[in-house]
């Protein structure tokens, strides 16, 4: 199979959340996607980093003869909305456009719950906003930000601290950096050697803890332009990433996509065949290439704290899939339910078939979009055990072709921020908050206390209970170490409010402290639930004490007794019992007979008479059924 490069240059938005499409125009345009993508090839250079190439492109998808009913506005809506999976909360930004193809657009949420984004004003000029999680919107623009068509501002990224990455278009449709902190100040950049020229520059695409990276790509119009990648550190110091087999030819090269709190990025980069592969930047060690299996593209556009990416790839028919590389490496490779299976073929037209994963949180969740058969778009998040929650579509958003939902940007808490396209054409912005789904574990812990070692130890009950709202899809419950689940009540689902069942048993191994965790992998948001398991390993049968030391005796007299117990740890009787010593030491009486109960205890009295002076030594010693068998103690004496 013949391998094969994008149809367009990832990049910018583009790059996280659509880098397969391809532009040809002509289509009506109402699905958020393609402006997700005009936006791309706006904020780093046209679909063939041609300022022509791209304008005919632009104007054509703006064209009013491109879509239906362009004048149409778009509805009031309501500023909360109830789903089966939890609430949309609509936004538009006061002075957003509300015509076709205008309006607002959520990109990026943070762990606060503020979001970064666009929107487009009439006359198709961007400007940034911020979203507090209490629905305060303030806008902001880059202050050398160009005002005409087709430029302005584009954050793209908002780390924990309320820092903004983006980039802005200025009035010669050269695109540079910016970043503004949580205040509200503004500091733009450029990287080293990107390109002065129209439609090239630096292209900010993630920030964490401050720290940015994202695409430069140098030359201009009749020039090679070769793209490159590039970090810029708190203290504004930039360094520049190129990926070993990375291209160096036109439109080839490096373009980083996201960035972890630890400082290792992700992203994709075009081989001298001009094939997207991905790959993994730990602080300047490089592991590439990073190729789903069964791809032809490549394109990571997240990594979470772990180190786990997520991204999408192109099969070798153009159909779109998503992908999620675990840090040890492990790719799992999925289509949402109800995802479109055929390939986009060829001609005119916006070709948006298959699954996008577009984010990734720190539990493994990864929030993207889908078309289905229609070439309607919806969102889904998809858990880390793999189950979906989907469609996730806005209760505003058209059905029609080119129309719905767009989910980009998950946070830790699972609350989702996009953009959906109404049946006007007009875009506007949703932040999306699951109906809790929290499952619940009682007791939190299990202590088996002590237990034969090899035995199973009588079973401990676990309680499920799902306290949210919504029905829970469970996938697995397993036991660590030397604990097992003997049984369970738990279906397939848990509905909310409703409980089961865990039954669970240890089984030591060797003698000392064992601890394990109960894991219970569901699709609720809390997924995997755990409790603690202690136990602690001893011995089938066990005679205390150890060992004993008797006084000073004269020669062949007889000492006081010392008392041994046996003890019967199994829960059957102990079987032929046998005592016996060694040395100067006689088993004088005992109350063990050849069975032992099961947990019971019996005594032994040992008695020392030496031969002769001097340290005198000998063993107690039972012979039985248990696995430990014989049991003994040292004796010591001294005779005088």
């Amino acid at each position: 199979m013949t391998k094969r490069g994008l149809s367009v240059d990832c990049s910018s938005l583009r790059l996280r959340f659509a880098p397969l499409y391809k532009l040809a125009g002509g289509r009506r345009a109402g699905l958020a996607v393609l402006v997700v993508v005009c936006f791309a090839a706006l904020s780093m250079g046209a679909a063939r980093l041609k300022t022509g190439t791209f304008s005919r492109v632009w104007e054509r998808i703006t064209s009013t003869q491109a879509c239906h009913d362009c004048s149409q506005r778009s509805a009031a809506k309501p500023a909360a909305t109830q789903s089966s999976a939890g609430t949309f909360t609509n936004f538009d930004v006061t002075g957003a456009g509300t015509t076709a193809l205008e309006g607002t657009f959520g990109v990026s949420i943070n762990a606060s719950g503020e979001v970064a984004g666009i929107y487009i004003t009439s006359g198709n000029v961007s400007h940034g906003f911020v979203r507090a999680a209490n629905g305060t919107i303030s806008t902001f623009d880059a202050p050398n930000a160009g005002t005409g068509k087709n430029q302005g501002t584009f954050p793209i990224s908002i780390d924990v601290d309320g820092n903004i990455a983006g980039m802005y278009a200025d009035t010669s449709n050269v695109y540079h950096g910016f970043i503004r902190n949580s205040s509200g100040t503004i500091t733009e950049f450029n990287a080293p050697g990107a390109g002065t020229s129209g439609h090239r520059g630096t292209s900010p695409i993630s920030i964490n803890a401050g720290v940015i990276t994202g695409p430069y790509v140098t030359g201009s119009d009749v020039t090679t332009s070769v793209w490159h990648g590039f970090v810029r550190a708190t203290n504004g110091g930039i360094t520049t990433i190129d990926v070993p087999g990375a291209g160096t030819g036109d439109k080839q090269g490096t373009q980083p996509t996201s960035i972890n709190a630890s400082g290792v990025i992700t992203g994709m980069y075009t081989d001298s065949n001009s094939v997207y592969h991905g790959f993994i930047d730990g602080n300047g060690t490089f592991t590439n290439p990073i190729d789903a299996p069964g791809s032809v593209a490549t394109v990571p556009t997240s990594i979470d704290a772990a180190g786990d990416i997520a991204g999408v790839y192109a099969d070798s028919t153009g159909l779109m899939h998503g992908f999620v590389r675990t840090a040890s490496g492990t790719i799992t490779t999925f289509s949402a339910p109800g995802a479109s299976t055929t390939p986009p073929g060829s001609g005119k037209g916006i070709k948006i078939d298959g699954t996008i994963a577009g984010s990734i949180n720190t539990t493994a969740s990864v929030a993207g979009f889908y078309t289905d058969t229609n070439k309607a778009g919806h969102g889904y998040i998809r858990a880390s055990n793999g189950t979906f929650t989907s469609p996730l579509d806005d209760p505003d958003a058209g059905t029609g072709a080119m129309e719905g939902t767009i989910s980009m940007s998950i946070n830790d808490s699972g609350i989702v921020t996009g953009t959906y396209a109404d049946t006007n054409d007009v875009f506007h912005g949703f932040v999306f908050t699951p109906n809790p789904s929290t499952i619940t574990l009682t007791p939190a812990a299990l202590s088996f206390g002590s237990q034969a070692i090899d035995i199973h130890s009588a079973a401990k009950v676990v309680t499920v209970k799902n306290a949210g709202s919504a029905t829970v899809d469970i996938s697995s419950i397993t036991a660590s170490g030397a604990f097992a689940v003997s049984a369970n009540t738990c279906g397939a689902t848990l509905a909310p409010g409703k409980t089961c069942k865990v039954s669970v048993t240890f089984t030591p191994t060797s003698l000392g402290s064992e601890t394990g965790l109960l894991s219970v992998n569901d699709s609720a948001y809390n997924s995997p639930q755990t409790a603690a398991l202690s136990g602690t390993g001893i011995a089938q049968a066990e005679l205390t004490p150890a060992r004993a030391t008797y006084a000073k005796q004269k020669v062949g007299t007889t000492s006081a007794p010392k008392t041994f117990t046996l003890t019967n740890e199994l829960s059957v009787a102990l079987t032929g019992i046998a005592i016996s010593t060694t040395g100067d030491f006689n088993a004088k009486t005992t109350t063990c007979g050849t069975t032992l109960a099961a947990k019971g205890k019996c005594t032994i009295s040992v008695t020392f008479t030496p031969k002769a002076t001097g340290a005198r030594t000998g063993e107690l010693s039972v012979k039985d059924s248990a696995n430990n068998s014989p049991q003994g103690a040292s004796l010591t004496g001294t005779g005088d």
